[in-house]
């Protein structure tokens, strides 16, 4: 972009169209930068350095009963600004600090278990190179035992794009991981290319429908066709499903009726702090 900066403007524009582009562009680059950088530093600042969870509420889509919730990771800046997850999440995943965000989490969401109600989970989200960690479940293991803990109170969300690498690795680490008591879940279900046969084979025990079928649902035939399609094939399948991003009466109307068990979404519960969530009554 510095080259193209430099080259003096043709007769015809063509080096005005390129400098009028070459600037957001390198203010984005510098932007993702300093996100980079402040990112490493609050990664090597210890416990206070900005990070924090949110737990966003989980409940029965029948009788809006708490059955926990999903921990969501959360970064403000020493400026006090708060960046967004869609913003950091990203560069994190490729630079390859999404491993030491995950351990942050795990830091805040582990010693939170003991304090569930009987039957309540707490979901978090396993990236792709933590699915691909055949230490992984160990080390858990053991972070879960220093909080006197177990991993049946934790669901470990994976999307459909985590499951697409070499079938054997992911489905040993998954059965480690269903060996030290957690329940798996497949996150935003249905926005990636998960088969059938992955679907049966793998150690699943819920699917997370993505928020866009349960909008579309609620506002077109077609929609609800597709809907019902998903909860029919996971319903077939033995699986536990969740629909997410429920904000509205006419959405949760539908996922009842194609059969959810659990709904997550704004209609009932935004993600909130750590300690609102667990003064939330059980019913």
């Amino acid at each position: 972009m510095a080259l193209l900066e430099a080259r003096p403007q043709t007769p015809q524009g063509t080096s005005g169209q390129v400098r009028r582009f070459a600037a957001p562009m390198r203010t984005a680059t510098r932007h993702r930068f300093a996100l980079f950088q402040d990112l490493h530093r609050m990664l090597d600042g210890g416990p206070e350095s900005g990070l924090f969870v949110e737990i966003q509420p989980r409940y029965t889509a029948a009788g809006k009963v708490l059955t926990g919730g999903e921990a969501l990771m959360r970064w403000r800046r020493a400026d006090g600004r708060l960046v967004p997850p869609a913003e950091f999440i990203p560069v994190a995943e490729e630079t390859g600090m999404i491993r030491g965000l995950t351990d942050r989490l795990l830091e805040q969401v582990a010693p939170l278990l003991p304090k569930l109600a009987p039957g309540q989970r707490i979901g978090i989200n396993l990236p792709p190179v933590c699915l691909a960690n055949g230490h992984f479940a160990a080390r858990l293991e053991e972070r879960l035992a220093h909080c006197r803990t177990s991993g049946d109170r934790l669901v470990i969300e994976v999307t459909e794009g985590a499951l697409a690498g070499e079938a054997a690795p992911v489905e040993r680490n998954l059965m480690a991981l269903r060996r030290i008591g957690c329940h798996i879940a497949i996150d935003d279900f249905g926005t990636g290319y998960s088969s059938l046969s992955r679907l049966r084979d793998l150690p699943i025990d819920e699917l997370k429908i993505d928020r866009s079928f349960v909008r579309a649902a609620a506002t077109s035939p077609r929609g609800a066709d597709f809907l019902r399609a998903i909860a029919a094939m996971g319903q077939a399948l033995g699986l536990h499903l969740v629909a997410e991003g429920v904000e509205t009466e006419a959405e949760l109307a539908m996922v009842r009726q194609v059969g959810c068990h659990e709904v997550q979404g704004w209609l009932w519960g935004r993600a909130m702090p750590v300690e609102h969530f667990l003064a939330l009554p059980a019913a």
